[in-house]
């Protein structure tokens, strides 16, 4: 199977023999729809977070809040990255 159409984070394949990752990168490729709904999923949980609001620093712990938000769009952003595959950036909208 020719894979150039597509793109893998190499996190996938780590500690696999070449063998492995071949078979790895074509179970991908089978399960791209999974792997773009979830993609689409992700994104709008990121987008339905939110931005901080002028109302939000009026409380005390505002700091910790943008702290925790900022944390799970990278955690989000990250799973995003391992689950595009296609090498167009997709608009999950």
């Amino acid at each position: 199977m020719n894979f150039d159409q597509y793109k893998f984070d190499t996190r996938w394949f780590k500690d696999m023999t070449p063998e492995e990752v071949d078979s790895f990168k074509a179970q991908l490729v089978n399960q791209k729809n999974i792997l773009d709904k979830l993609c689409k999923i992700v994104y709008n949980i990121v987008r339905s977070d939110g931005d901080v609001r002028i109302s939000d620093y009026e409380t005390p712990s505002w700091s910790h809040k943008q702290a925790h938000r900022n944390g799970r769009k990278d955690a989000f952003e990250s799973v995003l990255s391992l689950a595009n595959i296609s090498k167009t950036s997709d608009d999950y909208e």
